[in-house]
């Protein structure tokens, strides 16, 4: 048998611990939407990286932090939230990992760092201005689908409000930082004709 795959989740419910949960059970969709943006952000920021033309550890917020650490803190908060919301699929407890105000307010600050470099954006933007700014448009959506899946699980399971706020502010973070990297570029608004 391949430790890759078991077979017993053909029937459209996988095995948790010592419990059977069904694919289309509203845990499942949450975990599987916040590994899809996980899995984006590991492209994205794999993709510039190895690009030769300017890489994300270049983007700086006022020489303070990369683009690149920025993600790379996104990914590893994306793992603490999933296992928040995998907790309850377990027998026993597990002594879960720390998801602190700090780690919204880490958000704000680098959002507000971004505005700084921007000026003021009041109008709806056509992603694609370039390749990397589109990329993050992209993780931005995934994001809020990911907290959407998350509000609706949160309607059945008890969800901490710093986890919900962090989600709800990473799309914001993905908006402005695919501004930075669009910015000396002139960027489209719809025309709606």
């Amino acid at each position: 048998m391949s430790i890759y795959y078991t077979g017993k989740g053909d029937d459209g419910a996988s095995r948790v611990g010592l419990k059977k949960i069904a694919k289309t059970n509203l845990v499942m969709s949450a975990l599987g939407d916040l590994d899809e943006l996980n899995s984006l952000l590991g492209i994205i920021k794999n993709h510039f990286v190895t690009n030769k033309r300017r890489s994300f550890n270049e983007y700086k917020l006022l020489h303070t932090i990369s683009f690149l650490k920025i993600l790379e803190r996104a990914q590893e908060n994306l793992f603490i939230i999933q296992a928040h919301v995998a907790s309850g699929m377990f027998e026993k407890s597990y002594k879960l990992p720390n998801f602190s105000k700090e780690k919204v307010i880490e958000l704000e600050n680098i959002i507000a760092k971004c505005e700084k470099q921007l000026k003021s954006v009041n109008k709806f933007v056509v992603p694609g201005t370039n390749e990397k700014s589109a990329w993050l448009d992209y993780a931005r959506t995934i994001a809020r689908r990911a907290e959407r899946s998350i509000l609706k699980f949160s309607k059945k399971e008890k969800v901490t409000p710093e986890i919900l706020a962090y989600l709800n502010r990473l799309s914001s973070l993905f908006f402005v930082m695919a501004r930075v990297t669009a910015k000396n570029r002139k960027e489209k608004s719809p025309k709606y004709i």
